[in-house]
């Protein structure tokens, strides 16, 4: 059904009327058509030659602007969709008359108040729509629950294989220390191994050293018999016999000891720095010659 607005309108704005009321509702469209008589000062006013149209600015801030058509003195709207689709008092409402493009005038305002569209929906419908909307609010939050126990069991996972991988970073640092206490009583081993060998070392020096001069001693003191029985009953045989028993212990000495030996006239020398050919004798290399001197080390 079209309702029919009609209101009074006056171009010359400075007469104090209480402006009209025009009461719609939001998604009333092309039902409603305000209809102005066009007065001024009193009298009507036909325009003539002009275009009109409907310029709202409505309650959400935004502006309808709405064809509308003259006849005589009488301007009418009929309300399109933009108009009627923010509800609430609008903050201005007015005609416009144009010559071709250009603003000619305006009428005074008038009160605009869109009311609030019915709610005309089906009350099994929007339960229907209750009952999805809450199937679906169930299934998003079950879709969250299984991503929580599915992230949780991750996390116990992920948390499990940290405890293993510390423990067997324990048992490796238990194993590095076992080691380590191996090697350093493997160390003090090999010292304590090593002192004795020293030791042993250092008693063998001393028994050979003890050796060679007895073995010296002994030397000298057999040539002495030797010489001494050289004049007694003992035949020449055996005295010769007892200086080449001599000279074989001489040889032997300076063997064992590595070194040259002297021993009542007579040098003997290892055969590790000293080699006899026919009638020459060869010195190795730790033995120097100077002149008529030579240097046997």
């Amino acid at each position: 059904m079209s309702v029919e607005h009609n209101i009074v309108l006056e171009v010359n704005k400075s007469t104090s009327l209480v402006p009209p009321r025009v009461v719609v509702r939001e998604g009333d469209v092309a039902t409603q058509t305000i209809s102005a008589q066009l007065m001024n000062d009193g009298e009507k006013y036909t325009p003539s030659g002009l275009t009109a149209r409907l310029d709202i600015l409505k309650a959400d801030g935004t502006w309808a602007r709405c064809t509308a058509s003259i006849s005589g003195s009488i301007v009418k709207c009929t309300l399109p969709s933009q108009a009627v689709s923010s509800p609430g008092l609008a903050r201005l409402a007015h005609f416009v008359l144009y010559s071709g493009t250009s603003k000619a005038e305006s009428t005074e305002g008038f009160e605009l108040r869109i009311l609030p569209a019915v709610d005309t929906s089906d009350p099994e419908a929007a339960a229907e729509y209750y009952d999805d909307m809450l199937t679906k609010l169930y299934e998003k939050w079950e879709a969250y629950e299984k991503k929580a126990e599915s992230q949780e069991s991750a996390r116990v996972s992920a948390e499990n294989a940290r405890k293993s991988n510390e423990s067997a970073r324990q048992k490796a640092e238990e194993t590095r220390e076992s080691q380590e206490e191996a090697r350093a009583t493997a160390e003090e081993n090999r010292v304590t191994e090593f002192n004795s060998l020293k030791s042993q070392s250092q008693a063998a020096t001393n028994a050979a050293n003890g050796a060679a001069t007895n073995a010296n001693n002994a030397a000298t003191y057999a040539r002495n018999v030797a010489d001494n029985l050289q004049s007694s009953v003992v035949g020449d045989e055996d005295v010769a016999e007892m200086r080449a028993q001599i000279d074989k212990l001489g040889s032997m000495l300076a063997d064992s000891t590595g070194g040259f030996f002297y021993m009542d006239g007579t040098v003997y020398c290892p055969s590790s720095k000293a080699s006899v050919s026919g009638s020459t004798v060869t010195f190795g290399s730790t033995c120097t010659a100077s002149g008529t001197t030579i240097t046997l080390e």
